[in-house]
């Protein structure tokens, strides 16, 4: 919402109260009355300290919710150790609490938290001295903040790609696996993607697990393995054919082999919530904690 130009409140919880969200209900009204959708007055809770807020909310189950999802974004070596390695996270909040709930959460290990960014609500001085998410939350869902962890963990898979080139052809041959991180915690949606140099004229690949498809216009193979079996160790093979003249060359480099996963119920920098407190109000709240880990933009050199 502006106000002579400048932007006085962005929280999603005054903006729906201010323009109600469009529903049929509405739609019958307004044909028949004329009424507009936006608020005359200001909803409570705009012009205090908390506008991210609405006052009076109500639950039956009082419930907190948490997603932490984090990324990897890495460039790995042709020998397997990583030669830039960084994880970016965010968490997700879903507040549904009654009333005006002052929050404490707390985690296992904060320390290995780094370049934070908080939503407004959170008191970044709490947090700076004592390491404590303190803050009041909106009702619903919002980011509660992000973050980087610089220190290096273990690589929940592992991608070795080699691909041969000689005058007029080249053997492509790429393995791929998982790497233990616990009995829970298995990788999956993986998929590789090869981009080869523009000058090949056809490939011929097979892969023993999943399934591979190659773009002829981008030069482009994606094999798309799924869940990594345990009782084999899913491979790519096949070659390329390219043209046979004096004006084409074989490519001075290989390409750099992307690789996209999904690690189900598991942060990758070990992030746990330990507590959540709450003042303010007389009950216990339900604390739900969920964690992802995807693939960002992770790289393999061939």
């Amino acid at each position: 919402m502006m106000d002579s130009g400048v932007p006085l409140t962005t929280e999603p919880n005054v903006l729906k109260e201010l323009i109600r969200p469009p529903t049929a209900m509405a739609r019958v009204m307004k044909s028949m009355t004329g009424a507009s959708g936006v608020a005359t007055v200001l909803p409570d809770g705009t012009l205090t300290n908390v506008p991210w807020r609405k006052a009076g909310v109500k639950y039956s189950n009082n419930e907190m919710f948490f997603d932490i999802v984090e990324e990897i974004d890495a460039i790995i070596e042709a020998n397997g150790i990583p030669a830039t390695f960084e994880i970016s996270g965010r968490i997700m909040a879903n507040s549904k609490l009654s009333g005006m709930p002052d929050l404490n959460l707390v985690f296992a290990n904060p320390r290995i938290l780094d370049d934070v960014a908080f939503h407004p609500c959170v008191r970044y001085a709490t947090f700076e001295s004592d390491r404590i998410i303190s803050f009041i939350p909106p009702d619903g869902e919002f980011e509660l903040m992000t973050y980087r962890v610089h220190h290096q963990s273990q690589l929940p898979l592992y991608c070795k790609p080699q691909i041969t080139f000689s005058e007029g052809y080249a053997n492509v041959n790429i393995m791929v696996g998982s790497k233990p991180l616990s009995e829970d915690v298995r990788v999956a949606d993986v998929s590789v993607t090869i981009p080869f140099p523009k000058i090949i004229s056809s490939a011929d690949l097979s892969a023993n697990h999943g399934k591979v498809v190659y773009d002829e216009i981008s030069k482009t193979a994606t094999w798309t393995v799924g869940k990594i079996p345990q009782s084999k160790t899913p491979t790519l093979t096949g070659s390329l054919v390219l043209p046979v003249s004096d004006s084409v060359t074989i490519p001075e480099s290989n390409p750099n082999v992307s690789l996209s996963f999904v690690l189900p119920s598991y942060a990758i920098s070990n992030l746990k919530v330990a507590t959540l407190t709450v003042r303010n109000e007389d009950y216990t709240p339900f604390k739900g904690v969920r964690s992802v880990t995807r693939a960002g933009s992770f790289e393999i050199r061939c």
